[in-house]
């Protein structure tokens, strides 16, 4: 579970508080852990990281902390309702990965830090 607090900037004192969850939730996965926002012209998108998720909630070959990442999104800037839009694996996902353990967002270009990933250390994917 990951408690987003949002405020438009007119009116600082004004919050907003959203419950955001994971379409899989489980009790594991460190979810949340990471967490990244973005603003663009017509979306708000909210970005976290997972880094124990081992993708079992997702018929995926069970990884023990190969990590993901939740990106969901806001169309109404109202801060009222995110929605997930995805998730996403690492696309060589291996054990002790914690690939989702630092998120961060700036338009559609997203980068995620897996400090346990050392097979394809200094590659882009």
């Amino acid at each position: 579970m990951l408690p987003l607090f949002c405020n438009s900037v007119s009116r600082a004192q004004d919050y907003t508080e959203q419950k955001i969850v994971a379409s899989d939730r489980t009790n594991v996965g460190y979810f949340g852990k990471s967490v990244a926002m973005w603003t663009g012209s017509s979306s708000t998108d909210a970005v976290t990281g997972a880094p124990d998720d081992n993708g079992v909630a997702d018929a995926q070959v069970p990884i023990p902390s190969a990590g993901a990442v939740y990106v969901f999104r806001n169309s109404d800037f109202g801060y009222t309702t995110y929605l997930q839009k995805r998730k996403i694996y690492a696309p060589i996902r291996g054990p002790l990965d914690n690939f989702g353990a630092s998120v961060a967002i700036y338009g559609d270009i997203l980068v995620v830090g897996a400090p346990g990933e050392s097979e394809d250390a200094g590659k882009m994917l």
